[in-house]
């Protein structure tokens, strides 16, 4: 399996579970507790997998910056650019980008960059 695949799939699942559980509904909370055990086992995956070296960690990073919101605001039904305003991550983002959803863009772009030149 590929090193974005492996590293992709927590990302993918947390950003859903956390979407779907945002939704609010009895039924969508319950979804997400289901993906929840999705989320641990392909954490099992990525122990499994790889080895762990400092490319692993940097190119994990850069792909939750490049994929989490975009999934989790799609799947909580917010507006694709929304930031929150409660974690930690995006407190940071809301301050480094002054608000402005294009700069937000650029620093995902620029992490696509380095993802790219690690991964060459």
């Amino acid at each position: 399996m590929s090193i974005l695949l492996i590293l992709s799939l927590p990302i993918l699942f947390e950003a859903i579970s956390e979407g779907l559980y945002l939704r609010g509904t009895t039924l969508m909370k319950v979804i997400s507790k289901q993906i929840q055990v999705l989320l641990i086992a392909s954490w099992f995956v990525v122990l499994w997998g790889l080895t762990f070296s400092w490319e692993v960690v940097v190119v994990y990073i850069l792909l939750r910056v490049i994929l989490f919101n975009y999934i989790h605001n799609i799947t909580a039904g917010l507006p694709l650019f929304y930031v929150g305003t409660v974690s930690f991550v995006d407190r940071i983002v809301a301050l480094l980008s002054f608000g402005q959803a294009w700069m937000i863009g650029l620093f995902q772009f620029i992490a696509l960059v380095f993802l790219y030149f690690i991964l060459r």
